[in-house]
């Protein structure tokens, strides 16, 4: 794998789907504070990740600047990935859209989104 899109992903979990899920943060270190455990396992195993080439680009929703979420998945969840993969992969970024189509089933038809992943892929 040389390049891979993330959009809305739901890394470290669900509300209402993981018990005993809250409204989760991350740390300083990137490292969420709440953490699934599918997650809780992919961090025990990321040394196993075959990813040092690739390049990874996270795109994330959330509906206002007053909440963390894209009305699903609350953007702890969506961002954790990169404490998964930090220092396992060539490059991470991240990209945060903001608004009603940045709504979680509506990141994936939002133009704006296609352009950041066309340029990023091409």
């Amino acid at each position: 794998m040389k390049k891979y899109v993330a959009i809305a992903g739901n890394f470290d979990g669900v509300p209402g789907v993981h018990k005993d899920q809250h409204p989760n943060q991350l740390l300083t270190s990137g490292r969420p504070k709440w953490l699934a455990p599918k997650y809780r396992w992919a961090l025990a195993h990321r040394q196993n990740l075959r990813i040092r080439q690739a390049r990874i680009l996270n795109i994330y929703g959330r509906l206002n600047r007053h909440v963390h979420f894209d009305g699903k998945i609350l953007n702890p969840s969506s961002r954790s990935l990169g404490y998964l993969v930090r220092n396992r992969v060539k490059s991470y970024r991240e990209r945060r859209f903001t608004g009603w189509d940045a709504e979680h089933t509506r990141l994936r038809t939002n133009p704006n989104v296609a352009r950041a992943v066309n340029e990023f892929i091409w």
